[in-house]
């Protein structure tokens, strides 16, 4: 089967997943979990979800609770495959307090590296791991990037302006895809001074594949990522609950 530049970019979240968590093949998907970073769906949840049948979905949605429970762990995120039903899947879902996100993935299609904004530095987080830290409003996902900056695959930044640190981005490598980790900034040309960083990286390691995702109801982001040379390429849909 051809691979599509959904599927590409869902194998560059495997990846990234396993960056924090160990896995275990449950009958109709795969569990990723961590114990130190339980109340983070990334790290406790189901992906990879195939149920060809309707009739099998609450008996698989029960089976993976008691998996996790089993585990004194709550599964946090259902994600299925590309070409999985989301109708019937929902409907059962829902009944346990998930709600479906959905997310567009945008490949880069032409290299228009955004300029630096002049009163800002983007500096390696690694070299600059209280700062880059500083950037995170909950402290579990803090915790979670500290562990990943040790991932040589991966390259974040954390942009400083006069107050201190006002913003973070990246860019993690997956085989022959470079995917541009979201860009969370207070300002939009702090947002472009990071983007822009990160794609001068891709570029420096020529990468033909860049890809990233945005939240599919933001469409202010999703604009804004347009206008740094990315074109939206499919859609995916997730299953979240609260912690």
């Amino acid at each position: 089967m051809e691979r599509t530049t959904v599927s590409a970019y869902l194998r560059t979240t495997q990846a990234w997943c396993l960056q924090l968590c160990e896995k275990e093949t449950l009958d109709h998907g795969i569990a990723y979990v961590s114990l130190r970073h339980a109340t983070l769906p990334e790290a406790c949840h189901l992906r990879e979800v195939v149920i060809e049948n309707e009739t099998e979905i609450a008996p698989a949605l029960e089976q993976t609770e008691r998996w996790f429970a089993e585990r004194r762990l709550r599964c946090l995120r259902w994600a299925p495959v590309e070409t999985q039903p989301l109708v019937p899947l929902q409907r059962v879902l829902e009944t346990k307090g998930f709600r479906a996100k959905k997310y567009t993935v945008l490949a880069l299609s032409k290299w228009e590296v955004p300029a630096a904004s002049g009163d800002i530095r983007i500096l390696p987080a690694r070299a600059m791991r209280s700062a880059f830290l500083s950037t995170f409003s909950v402290s579990a996902e803090a915790d979670a990037f500290a562990e990943r900056l040790d991932d040589p695959h991966l390259d974040m930044f954390v942009a400083v302006g006069a107050a201190g640190p006002v913003g973070r981005c990246g860019l993690f490598q997956v085989g022959d895809i470079a995917r541009v980790v979201e860009p969370v900034a207070c300002e939009p040309g702090v947002e472009r001074s990071l983007v822009g960083t990160a794609l001068a990286l891709a570029k420096r390691l020529a990468y033909k594949t860049v890809l990233m995702q945005c939240d599919s109801d933001n469409h202010a982001a999703l604009t804004r990522y347009t206008e740094y040379g990315f074109s939206p390429a499919g859609e995916f849909v997730e299953f979240d609950r609260d912690a």
